[in-house]
Parts: structure tokens; C-alpha cells; sequence
């Protein structure tokens, strides 16, 4: 509620009301690291379940329209620890508080590296679980355990609820493109299909037709060549072996919207239409969205913590947030038709700017049975 008005902490939403109780503090300080994170897990278990059962009890045609992806990626979050550090807190600190570059500023920061997973349906990032990586992690590991732990946790809603998933996907780029990745969806696919779709290194070599180049010179070579007697928006799909993993994949060449860099993508997917592997791919865009939301708009970066643990016991509360954010933003839409297509940031704009129903959080804040009372 408090994000309606811009208030980012608690403690903003207390000070509007001329509230100067430290209750809230002793409250949630009592809550241990493991209690937020069971409780908000659960949370966002069950709406990705309900979302899901809904879906999946419609048509084909249905699922393949909300374009159901699973996506995961990492994001470093910028921040500065405050405050002195026991033993162990320091030690844990250390180890996952480093120096990182940071590709939405393309510079060095002090923060957290956070590797994040969840499910794109219908254009909305449901968020699974998150986790924490050290330099000396091999996040593509990660990516792998984390995957393993949806796709269990989707066998487990379909076999529940006697459903069946006409298809399903996972989009990583380029960071987490590797051979463990394919060979952990081979692995569960056992179960229940999971297709890749990757971003490959140009420097990559793939055989075609029993010549060997590399992606780079594919595109040098070959589309190029095609664009230029072909209209726009040409994308070029076609089967080859990736020598790096000796796999027989897919491979789609394409430019983005009047973008000089062609992009590639490929999937193990050797019957896929372009159209299908394109969009699936782009689903990714939902999760950079949704790191968005925590920084620029929720503004997780400005509120200080003192160590690691902190700083996860705030990202579980931000993830929450930003989950009900976009529910709250995608209600409006549905149920408003003047509303259709208007972000957060522009709902929460007219919120505040008219003062609408503020008594709300108001009446939140002094309820008898609430501690700040």
C-alpha cells in the first residue's frame, strides 16, 4: 500500500502519519531470515500455481499465446554496508560483498550479485526463488539448481492438478549458455519436455552443409548476403551442428527493431518455427524489467543494511512487493479500460498526485489490532 504513495520502507509509510513508534522495528527484527523467506516463498509459489492451473485448463492455442517461459538471469545490486560486523557476518559479508561490474551502469560497483529465477506468462515475471553468488560461484551452476528446483516444483502442480503443458521453454543468455545447461534440460526433460533457447558467443564455431565457420562468419557470409535482397525484418533460420557442443541445433539470425548488431539466438529445438523461437526468447525482457522495478522504481538500492543477511531479508520483502506491483498494475488494466497499457510508475503518478483514497493506508497504519496502533 505504501508504494501507491512512494513510500518505500515502513518507516516513510509511519513518518507520513506523524507515527514515531519504533514497534514496527522490534516486530520485524523478531522475524528470523528463514520466516521471510518461507512466508514470501509461499506467496509466490501459490500465485504462480494459480496463474498456472488457469492456464493450463485452457486451450493449446491459449498457453501458446501467454507465451509461458521460464527465464532466469542475474543482476548485481549496487549497495554500501552500514554499521559494525561480528565474526560471522563479516566472514559471510566478505564472501558474497564484492566489487562487481555493473551492466546498467557499464561500470564497477560495490553490492551483491543476485541470480534470480522465475516464469514469463502472459507478460507478466512471476519470480520462483532468487540466490545469492559469490565471485568464486559458478552462477551457471546456479542456474542449473535453480532449474531443477521449478521444473520439480511444476511436475508437481501438473501432476496435482492432472494437467498437461502443451510445451515449455528456458531463456538465458549468453552468461549461462554451456553444455550443463543443455545436458540438466535432456536430464529433466525424462520427466517433462523443457526446451532451451540460448545466446551463443560469435566466436563460436558451427558446421553447415560439412563446412565449418564461425557464427561470425555465417553472418559476414551468408546473411548479410540474404538480408540485402530480402525485405525488412529478415530473419534467418537454419540447422546446424555447434561444434562446441556437438549438438544439432537451430540457429536464428535476426536484427532488432533498427538495431546494426545481428543477433543470435539457438534452441535444441530442431522443429521450431523462427516466429515461436523469437518470441519465446524475448521473454527475457520481463525479468530485466522486473530487476527495474526493484531498483528504479521500488528503490531497493537506497535503503541501507549492514550485512548479507540484511540485505537478503530485504530483497524477499522488495521481491514481494514488486510481485503485488505488478498484480496491482495488471488488475487496473484489465478492469479499467482507460488504464490499458499504463506502467506502475504512471498508476502510482496519479495516485499521488490526486491523493486518491489515501485514508486507506491511513486506516492501515492506526487499526486497533495493528502494533504501530
Amino acid at each position: 500500500m505504501g508504494e501507491l504513495y512512494g513510500h518505500h520502507t515502513l518507516r516513510q509509510i509511519l513518518v507520513s502519519h506523524g507515527i514515531r513508534s519504533n514497534k514496527w522495528s522490534k516486530v520485524y527484527k523478531s522475524l528470523t531470515l528463514k520466516q521471510i523467506e518461507d512466508s514470501v516463498s509461499l506467496i509466490l509459489r501459490q500465485v504462480l500455481k494459480d496463474e498456472l492451473i488457469c492456464l493450463a485448463r485452457k486451450s493449446e492455442s491459449t498457453w501458446s499465446r501467454h507465451e509461458v517461459t521460464i527465464v532466469a538471469d542475474d543482476s548485481i545490486f549496487k549497495q554500501w554496508l552500514s554499521g559494525e560486523m561480528n565474526g560471522v557476518e563479516k566472514t559471510l559479508s566478505e564472501q558474497f560483498f564484492a566489487k562487481y561490474f555493473s551492466g546498467q551502469t557499464q561500470t564497477t560497483v560495490y553490492g551483491f550479485r543476485v541470480t534470480l529465477i522465475g516464469v514469463c506468462l502472459g507478460g507478466t515475471f512471476y519470480p520462483y526463488t532468487f540466490q545469492l553468488s559469490s565471485k568464486a560461484d559458478n552462477t551457471r551452476q546456479v542456474v542449473c539448481e535453480q532449474l531443477e528446483s521449478i521444473h520439480k516444483f511444476l511436475c508437481s502442480i501438473a501432476r496435482e492438478n492432472e494437467l498437461e503443458y502443451p510445451n515449455l521453454f528456458v531463456s538465458v543468455d549468453s552468461g549461462f549458455d554451456s553444455i550443463e545447461l543443455l545436458d540438466k534440460c535432456d536430464e529433466l526433460s525424462k520427466k517433462m519436455p523443457i526446451i532451451p533457447i540460448c545466446v551463443p558467443k560469435k566466436t563460436n564455431k558451427i558446421e553447415v552443409g560439412g563446412q565449418q565457420m564461425t557464427i561470425q562468419q555465417a553472418i559476414d557470409d551468408g546473411y548479410i548476403q540474404l538480408e540485402k535482397a530480402e525485405k525488412e525484418h529478415f530473419s534467418f533460420r537454419v540447422r546446424v551442428l555447434l561444434c562446441k557442443y556437438n549438438r544439432e541445433v537451430t540457429l536464428l539470425l535476426f536484427r532488432l527493431n533498427g538495431s546494426k548488431k545481428v543477433s543470435v539466438i539457438y534452441t535444441t529445438d530442431t522443429n521450431i518455427k523462427a516466429k515461436t523461437l523469437r518470441r519465446r526468447w524475448f521473454q527475457r525482457t520481463q525479468i530485466e524489467q522486473f530487476f527495474r522495478l526493484l531498483k528504479d522504481t521500488l528503490k531497493i538500492q537506497q535503503s541501507k543494511v549492514t550485512n548479507k543477511e540484511g540485505f537478503e531479508r530485504k530483497l524477499w520483502v522488495f521481491v514481494f512487493k514488486a510481485l503485488n506491483c505488478q498484480l496491482f498494475r495488471n488488475y487496473c488494466r484489465r478492469r479499467f479500460r482507460l488504464l490499458k497499457g499504463w506502467a506502475f510508475t504512471k498508476l502510482r503518478q496519479r495516485i499521488t498526485f490526486e491523493g486518491l483514497e489515501k485514508d486507506w493506508l491511513y486506516r492501515i497504519v492506526i487499526d486497533s489490532d495493528s502494533p504501530f496502533a
